[in-house]
Parts: structure tokens; C-alpha cells; sequence
């Protein structure tokens, strides 16, 4: 677990991160969304020891990492594996060499090394590569190389700063089922740090909206785009929500599987009337096939369709000038 209380950093008085609370639970993945500048990435470098924070508290798995020696410090990176935006390769030396890097670096055996490295390989679908320079892969091939090197010491973290970035939307589709394999399979936290919206959706749990060195929002990534706080809506360029101040207005989540068919025909044929739809996102989810929606009704149909949805278990936010009930 990641535990952030309070945490400060400025750049010659210049705050960039000003007094950060955060939890990351062991397992999850865990989406830092902002615009450049806003100081994602050095939240980032701060977890992994590689800047030290003014004030406040971080703690992973319940070490303060100021707290820590050079030696003890060097000891904690072995748990985190960190995956960049350019990749990062050493184009002279084969794709096995640039995976095995870390645990020569760490004087491991030649047998355990090959042993490590083979198996990653094959993990993340480059097996018969191995003795190919990263100049002879494709740009997702390399970051699969990227994700295979930054397994290797078997950390229990992984950071992710805007891995995806150059990526076409096929392969960026192909690395975030990649993740989600290592995650669930492996049970590795991950935290990603990008400015893709579609990233965040398809492959985080939860998500922290990031402006001015500040977290604005926080919360399961389902909530935070049916709720669409101000911080989000900015982001996405979009405007705020216009709640009517008539009936009632609700969000409502659901998974495809909830219900047989379409949700409006239930909701239609249950009201027996019109009613309106403020906000619809279909898109894709870690969550397959879920949607979230944003309907008023009038306030007498209300008991009606709430016995419908807790029926069919269906999650609803009652929604009110200035946010969630």
C-alpha cells in the first residue's frame, strides 16, 4: 500500500506539489490524470525515491521513504518497476540484454538471469525476439520489451508515466490488456500517470484528477465519469451538467449484464412516460460492456424505478445542484 499524507514539493519556491492525500490499495490500478505541468510526473518520481518531497509523508508499505538510507533506499527501488513514454531501450544490445540489465546489474547467476528473462519474454509475447534489437521492433514491441525489463527484479510496483503516448490506438489497446494480464496475474499495483482519458477508462479502477500541483477529485473511475465534477469537465473541455431544478435527476451505472436488453426500453416501459437523458457514456470500461447514464424523471415515478434498479442491482447516485446526494 501507498500511503501519501500532506506531501509538499516546490522547485526554487515554486510549489509543484501542494499537500497531496493519497491511498493506493495493493492490487489496484490507479490512474494520475492532468495536463502537462501539473506536476504528475513528480508525484510520480517521488514514489519511486527518485526526488525527495519538503513535507508531508509517503509511505509504501508502511516505510516512510524519506526515512531511508542510500542503501536501504537502492533496496526499496528493487520493488518498483517503472515503463516510459520513450521506451527507454539500449538499441545496441538485444532485446534479451535490455531485460536482463537489471538483474545483471543486481549480480544475479547467468542461469537465473536467463531463466527470468525467458519467462518474461514469453510473458509478454516476444519470446522469439530475444536476440533482436529494439531497432527491429515495432513501437509496441518495444514497449512490451519495456514492460518485460521493468518485471524483472519481480517488484510489487509499477509506474507507468504516459507509456501509451506514442502508440497507435490498436497497440495502445494491445499494451493496456497487457497491464491488466500482469496485474491480475501477477497482482502487481499499478499507477499511471497519462492525460488519455481512454486509457484511464479502459484500465483503471480508481483516479485522481490533478491541476496546479493539487488533486481536485479522487475516486473509482465509474463514479468520477458519471458524477463529472468540474475538474473532469475541464479537462475533457466539456461544460459542467445543467441539473433541472424539476423532479428528479439520478446517474445511474450498470453493467450490460444487468438487465436483458436496452436500459431505456426497461425504464420507458416501467415509466410509462417520457423522461429525459441529461447524459449518456457508452464507451468502453475495464468494466465491459457497463454504461453510465444521467436521467431526470418526475419525482412520482421515483419509488417505482428505484425498486426496479435495487431488483436488477443496478448502482444510482441521486444527483442535485452541486453534486451527489
Amino acid at each position: 500500500m501507498i500511503e501519501i499524507t500532506d506531501l509538499t514539493k516546490a522547485y526554487d519556491s515554486v510549489p509543484v506539489l501542494q499537500k497531496i492525500n493519497l491511498t493506493i490499495n495493493d492490487g489496484d490500478i490507479y490512474g494520475l490524470v492532468g495536463t502537462s505541468g501539473v506536476g504528475k510526473s513528480t508525484l510520480l518520481r517521488c514514489i519511486n525515491g527518485l526526488e525527495p518531497y519538503d513535507s508531508g509523508s509517503l509511505k509504501a508499505d508502511g516505510v516512510e521513504i524519506a526515512s531511508l538510507d542510500k542503501k536501504a533506499l537502492r533496496e526499496y527501488r528493487k520493488n518498483i518497476g517503472m515503463i516510459f513514454q520513450s521506451f527507454s531501450l539500449i538499441d545496441r544490445i538485444s532485446v534479451f540484454s535490455n531485460v536482463a540489465m537489471p538483474m545483471e546489474c543486481w549480480k544475479y547467476s547467468k542461469n537465473e538471469i536467463r531463466q527470468r528473462v525467458e519467462y518474461l519474454l514469453e510473458l509478454v509475447g516476444l519470446k522469439d525476439r530475444m536476440k533482436a534489437r529494439p531497432t527491429e521492433l515495432s513501437g509496441g514491441q518495444k514497449q512490451r520489451v519495456a514492460i518485460a525489463r521493468a518485471l524483472t527484479m519481480n517488484p510489487r510496483y509499477i509506474l507507468s508515466d504516459e507509456s501509451t503516448s506514442a502508440l497507435d490506438p490498436k497497440t495502445t489497446k494491445n499494451i493496456l490488456g497487457l497491464l491488466r494480464e500482469i496485474n491480475q496475474t501477477l497482482g502487481i499495483t499499478i499507477v499511471v500517470v497519462t492525460h488519455e482519458m481512454h486509457v484511464v477508462q479502459e484500465l483503471c479502477n480508481n483516479i485522481s484528477i490533478m491541476e496546479g500541483g493539487v488533486l481536485t477529485a479522487s475516486g473509482a473511475v465509474r463514479d468520477i465519469f458519471l458524477q463529472k465534477p468540474a475538474p473532469l469537465t475541464r479537462l475533457m473541455g466539456e461544460e459542467a451538467m445543467d441539473i433541472p431544478a424539476a423532479g428528479i435527476t439520478l446517474a445511474i451505472s450498470m453493467d450490460e449484464k444487468a438487465v436483458e436488453g436496452n436500459l431505456f426500453y426497461h425504464i420507458s416501459r416501467l415509466l410509462q412516460e417520457e423522461f429525459t437523458l441529461l447524459s449518456g457514456d457508452f464507451s468502453a470500461n475495464r468494466t465491459a460492456g457497463s454504461s453510465n447514464i444521467v436521467i431526470n424523471i418526475a419525482e412520482a415515478d421515483f419509488p417505482d424505478l428505484e425498486r426496479f434498479m435495487e431488483d436488477k442491482s443496478i448502482s444510482y447516485r441521486l444527483l442535485q445542484k452541486g453534486g451527489f446526494q
